[in-house]
């Protein structure tokens, strides 16, 4: 019997990534994440804060092109914007993106005054601050400085030039969770 448990232990901690076959999985993943560290971490944020930034801001890049590739294909038939997104990492770029198709579901007949008024007084301005707090894109928070191919240095790797603008982890983390939620809804909406 013994066997059959270590057995059973060794398969809840097998990766089977392979298995992983749609976005919205991996931003949960990444959000669980984020959750786990945030919630369990006993020491100072600031020995982690590159990788928790990253982990959030990736999660949110994830779930915004998620909802837009989706919208793209069944709300809006919009090839373009599919196009323009699909290989995007710029966080705010795909958030105003994301705010442009929130302003298409406040024109929409079809979705509820208590959703669009949801929408209009939460889900666009909660966006709109975590980008402009995060101010990430794909190498934000991942390295030190901004490398050109040739190597050479282009600038800082960190979105954040002041010590007053750098986020605190524990007040963005509820930000960063509504805003998870939010899209995930947006993307309920859509179908």
């Amino acid at each position: 019997m013994s066997n059959k448990k270590t057995i059973l232990e060794s398969w809840r901690n097998q990766t089977l990534v392979n298995r992983t076959n749609n976005d919205a999985t991996i931003a949960t993943e990444y959000y669980t994440m984020v959750q786990y560290v945030v919630e369990n971490y006993k020491q100072r944020f600031e020995t982690i804060q590159n990788p928790i930034l990253h982990l959030m801001s990736h999660c949110l890049e994830i779930r915004y092109k998620d909802a837009l590739l989706y919208a793209a294909e069944y709300y809006l038939n919009d090839a373009t914007l599919k196009e323009t997104i699909i290989h995007e990492h710029n966080l705010q770029l795909l958030c105003t993106k994301f705010v442009e198709l929130c302003n298409c579901l406040l024109n929409d007949s079809s979705i509820a005054d208590e959703d669009k008024d949801l929408i209009k007084q939460t889900i666009i301005p909660d966006n709109t601050q975590i980008t402009s707090i995060l101010k990430s894109d794909v190498t934000a928070y991942r390295y030190s400085k901004v490398i050109s191919r040739k190597g050479n240095v282009k600038g800082s790797g960190c979105p954040i030039a002041t010590d007053e603008e750098s986020p605190n982890i524990q007040e963005i983390y509820p930000l960063f969770k509504e805003c998870n939620t939010s899209i995930v809804y947006v993307e309920y909406l859509l179908g």
